[in-house]
């Protein structure tokens, strides 16, 4: 059986670029709106974009971005 490399981007502005530039993305995830404070312009935007793209979206807490 083949193994499956998995790839991840971290942060705003690289996974912004990534989707810019086409590169192939499954998921991506954004602090829950509930534990973070109001949401900056910049991470309306990216949240905007991964929407408008159709990529899977998922909000998860602080913590399990940490990880």
């Amino acid at each position: 059986m083949a193994k499956i490399e998995e790839n991840y981007i971290f942060g705003r502005n690289p996974v912004k670029e990534a989707i810019l530039a086409g590169r192939e993305i499954n998921k991506a995830w954004i602090l829950d709106r509930q534990e973070g404070r109001s949401r900056d312009k910049r991470l309306q935007e990216l949240e905007r974009l991964i929407k408008d793209r159709g990529l899977i979206l998922n909000y998860t807490s602080r913590s399990a971005l940490d990880k």
